[in-house]
């Protein structure tokens, strides 16, 4: 009998099912927890959106804005943007973490054409809008960025 019970406790370690400490956690113990939670890790969300507009900029408004430094979760902007004081040209609006330039652009279509000289794939909603080919045309890239502000 003695040698049928050691057999049925083999792998088990010592006799009655008991399992023998190697000193190692097993799984199991850790899964138990030794009063310590594991964090949850998630991964943060890109986002991407776009931003158009047919009015300018007001330029003190930007200026405040620009002024208070990185934009919240945005990783990376561009385009062109139409400020009221520059009526002319457009500006061209580049972005990438806190590094921003504000780099003058090519004159607006309207600026500098009649639109009947514009060319033949201008867009037909600049031909039809009041201050033409003027706009506010920005691309964004954010980590859980607030799309709503």
């Amino acid at each position: 009998r003695e040698r049928e019970r050691e057999r049925e406790g083999e792998g088990e370690g010592e006799e009655g099912g008991e399992e023998e400490d190697d000193g190692e956690e097993d799984e199991e113990d850790e899964e138990e927890g030794d009063g310590e939670e594991e964090e949850e890790w998630t991964a943060p969300v890109m986002s991407r959106f776009a931003f158009f507009a047919r009015r300018p900029f007001h330029p003190a408004r930007l200026r405040k804005l620009l002024k208070r430094g990185r934009l919240d979760g945005v990783v990376r902007s561009s385009g062109v943007i139409w400020v009221a004081t520059h009526p002319e040209d457009g500006i061209l609006w580049n972005q990438v973490g806190n590094a921003m330039d504000l780099l003058p652009g090519e004159p607006w279509l309207d600026a500098k054409l009649p639109v009947a000289q514009w060319p033949a794939d201008a867009p037909d909603w600049a031909r039809a809008a009041t201050h033409g080919d003027r706009r506010i045309e920005l691309g964004f890239v954010g980590m859980d960025a607030n799309v709503a502000a």
